[in-house]
């Protein structure tokens, strides 16, 4: 396997160090000769020679990685492949027995879990319910029962709907029946008010007056008359007898 070795590095951080150190007396003054300029040349080649074997190393060591971290990834597929399939058999069996024990304990409450459904008018199967946690069967019940109240109050607002049209239907009925009465009383007072206007005018007339008393209808007689008059013609009916049952 790859000997990874962060210390692989070179030069040394106190090599470094002391590269750096041992440059920094000089400055623009030590280029106004030849040998000034070679000295800083000299120190500058060192830290330049310096970095290039840090990178060299740096890329070195990153080979390196990516060939491990390859050759890592390589040995847990083939680790993992070993015992991954019976890890998730075991899982499937335990999470089959898990469910199957919680079923069973569930049984114990299903009877008032189909209760409250029912209350609602919501039929479930057992099975479906047997799957519910207790938390899970809290939220169904309360969508349903929010589902259920959203129903009731629709169909009592139709109700009141269907209520308040037939009362204003009976508003309008009762009211052109009244509108009717009231109708056939104003004509009826028409009608009494001619009659009474056509009575007056033909007592005035004395020829009128003269025929009534020729056929016997006097003030003492009049309720065994009647009188029954058009715009062309009276007639004079005379009540002839009674029988008693």
């Amino acid at each position: 396997m790859t000997d990874l070795n962060i210390e692989k590095f070179n030069p040394t951080v106190s090599e470094l160090k002391a590269l750096v150190e041992d440059s920094k007396d000089l400055s623009i003054k030590d280029y106004k000769d030849d040998e000034g300029l070679l000295i800083i040349k000299e120190h500058r080649l060192k830290l330049r020679d310096a970095r290039t074997t840090i990178t060299k190393t740096g890329k070195e060591l990153r080979s390196e990685a990516v060939s491990f971290q390859k050759a890592v990834i390589a040995k847990e597929k083939e680790l993992l492949e070993i015992i991954t399939p019976r890890e998730d058999e075991l899982k499937l069996i335990e999470d089959t027995a898990s469910l199957e024990l919680q079923r069973e304990k569930r049984l114990i409450g299903l009877p008032d879990k189909k209760e409250k459904l029912l209350k609602i008018g919501v039929e479930v199967e057992d099975n479906i319910l047997l799957d519910m946690d207790s938390s899970q069967f809290d939220s169904f019940l309360n969508e349903k029962t929010f589902e259920h109240n959203e129903k009731k109050a629709e169909e009592i607002r139709i109700k009141e709907e269907e209520i308040s049209k037939k009362e204003r239907e009976q508003e309008l009925i009762t009211k052109a029946r009244e509108e009717e009465k009231e109708r056939i009383e104003n004509e009826k007072k028409v009608e009494e008010s001619k009659k009474i206007i056509e009575e007056n005018e033909l007592k005035e007339n004395t020829e009128y007056v003269e025929w009534l008393k020729d056929n016997g209808y006097t003030e003492e007689t009049k309720d065994t008359f009647k009188i029954v008059s058009s715009s062309e013609v009276v007639h004079l009916y005379k009540l002839v007898n009674t029988y008693n049952k």
